[in-house]
């Protein structure tokens, strides 16, 4: 005659459902996010130079020294420091610059380049490349006063 179905089984509504999958994935949005947002957001670290003490040459006049306070807003590394004008013989020479890290606030920075020629007193223009975290180079530029 009749046959009973079995209304023993229940699944969940299609609207909990529904519900559930959207959670999920938001849920993993988010999870994405926070993973690749510092490597997306290119950083808002910033470096700006507090006293510019210019640059001294040492008395066999192939070496100059510039010493800086520069202000991190979070951890930094100085990738390099370059050089122009003045007429200079090696044009963009390239300086020593620190190798360890500068932390957040002031940081007293000494960059010396070494020339095989001599240098003259005058204005020079430094640029100095640095980044954050690994992130993209940046670069700050300054006129130096050599004497």
């Amino acid at each position: 005659m009749f046959k009973m179905i079995n209304r023993s089984k229940k699944a969940v509504s299609p609207v909990i459902a529904v519900v559930l999958l959207i959670a999920l994935t938001v849920a993993a949005a988010a999870v994405i996010w926070a993973i690749t947002s510092g490597y997306l957001s290119g950083g808002s670290a910033s470096l700006n130079v507090k006293t510019n003490n210019g640059g001294s040459i040492d008395s066999t006049g192939k070496n100059l020294t510039i010493t800086l306070v520069l202000d991190a807003s979070e951890t930094i590394s100085l990738t390099k420091a370059s050089l122009s004008g003045n007429n200079l013989a090696i044009p963009n020479d390239t300086g020593v610059v620190p190798s360890a890290d500068l932390d957040s606030g002031d940081n007293s920075v000494t960059i010396t380049f070494t020339t095989t020629g001599t240098w003259a007193t005058g204005s020079y223009n430094l640029a100095i490349s640095w980044n954050a975290d690994g992130g993209s180079n940046k670069i700050l530029s300054l006129s130096i006063n050599a004497s």
